[in-house]
């Protein structure tokens, strides 16, 4: 098999990105009037979800001291649905990996799975809720707000779903996600959320935009009251830094890294432009023939929700799927489609070379592109058929090539 030579690229990001997070939490949840208004012996729920968010632990950790500097007592709920194969020993080792367990953050984690009926919406939805927060005086909701992989709206993945799906457990998202399947998701949480918030202890919302480079951009703390105005607001901007592919046609998508902490699909789908649940929208660009993923990344749990988007997969890969957590999530997901396991291959030039053989390009002359994660974009390899476009591309520049690719004794990429 013979392999085109590659060349490295950068993508030129220009967004700005927040100094220090922490810091930048601090002094949003100090301007903020429901904060202000904390009582000291008030217990405050914290919520936390399973995404990948840069920083994460630090701005926890300054949620955390900003409610007991209010002389209140602050514990952690996870609020990631059916995540961590919606057990609570699960879902706080997903906080765990991420630096968040109750010696780093010196206070509790409130990890049940038990919810509440509060009620039911004007559409006759009902609404659950976590009961460890709702024993709570206060609630705050730590999130990132981005574009949904599935479905397009004034709000998609962000606070409101957090306050429906994330704190509604595994009940709650196994409800939710079956009535998506009716109604559109937007409409689904919008109307939760309206029922939910009159009917829980008082919200605060401490929202985290990411630029194209995965770091914090902005930091925004609101009460409930403007929840989806300010929602609204801060998805436009996260649109506009959405890390993308330059090129609209590749042949073959080298995938090194692959989980939850990633995108929700392991692989964000409005990167890739694929998706093989019938009722999710992506772009239409980039259209991309074959996609190989070679390993998870370290802190996935084992959860492949989304490997069906994949064509092909590493034997690596395979051998640490956790197919209990995967099937929990992707049943209450309503998507068993994600958890199609393609063919794994022993090496990544068997890999490659069975992508060569169904795709309508010589090896040689394939558009080929490896990355890290559909998050990290602003460096990546290319094969040489994608040398001149990437050179024309005012957004890009070449810093590295021709090479060969390097191949060790087992016939994997020398990293």
């Amino acid at each position: 098999m013979h392999i085109p030579a590659f060349y490295r690229i950068r993508q030129r990001f220009s967004a700005s990105s927040v100094t220090d997070p922490a810091a930048e939490t601090s002094r949003e949840l100090g301007a903020c009037s429901s904060i202000l208004s904390i009582r000291p012996n008030e217990r405050v729920a914290v919520g936390v979800g399973s995404r990948g968010i840069a920083n994460l632990s630090e701005v926890v950790r300054a949620v955390v001291d900003t409610v007991r500097s209010r002389g209140a007592e602050p514990f952690i709920v996870p609020a990631m649905g059916s995540h961590g194969g919606a057990t609570p020993e699960g879902q706080a080792a997903i906080l765990s990996h991420y630096g968040i367990d109750e010696q780093t953050m010196n206070c509790r984690i409130a990890a049940a799975m038990e919810v509440t009926s509060i009620g039911h919406t004007p559409e006759g939805f009902e609404v659950f809720f976590s009961n460890c927060a709702l024993a709570a005086d206060r609630i705050i909701a730590v999130n990132r707000i981005k574009p949904h992989t599935g479905f397009e709206a004034p709000v998609e993945s962000g606070p409101a779903k957090m306050l429906t799906i994330g704190f509604g457990k595994r009940k709650g998202a196994d409800y939710y996600h079956r009535l998506f399947l009716k109604h559109s998701h937007y409409a689904v949480i919008r109307a939760a959320a309206a029922c939910l918030l009159p009917n829980i202890p008082p919200v605060t919302c401490l929202a985290l935009v990411e630029n194209e480079r995965d770091e914090t951009a902005i930091v925004k703390a609101f009460g409930a009251d403007r929840l989806f105005g300010e929602e609204e607001r801060l998805l436009v901007a996260a649109k506009s830094m959405l890390p993308k592919l330059p090129f609209r046609k590749i042949d073959l998508l080298i995938v090194d890294e692959f989980g939850k902490s990633v995108s929700g699909t392991g692989m964000d789908q409005n990167v890739i432009g694929r998706t093989v649940v019938g009722f999710q929208c992506v772009p239409d660009s980039p259209r991309i023939a074959r996609i190989y993923v070679r390993d998870f990344v370290n802190d996935s749990d084992g959860n492949a929700l989304g490997i069906g988007n994949a064509d092909f997969i590493s034997t690596r890969l395979e051998s640490r799927i956790d197919k209990r957590i995967t099937l929990t999530n992707v049943i209450t997901s309503c998507a068993p489609e994600f958890a199609r396991i393609p063919p794994a291959f022993n090496t990544d030039k068997d890999a490659m070379n069975a992508a060569f053989h169904t795709i309508f390009a010589e090896p040689l002359d394939a558009k080929i592109v490896r990355i890290r994660t559909t998050l990290h974009l602003e460096e990546m390899l290319v094969s040489a058929a994608l040398n001149d476009e990437a050179a024309s591309l005012p957004g890009c520049e070449i810093t590295d090539g021709p090479f060969e690719p390097e191949f060790d004794a087992h016939g994997n990429f020398v990293e």
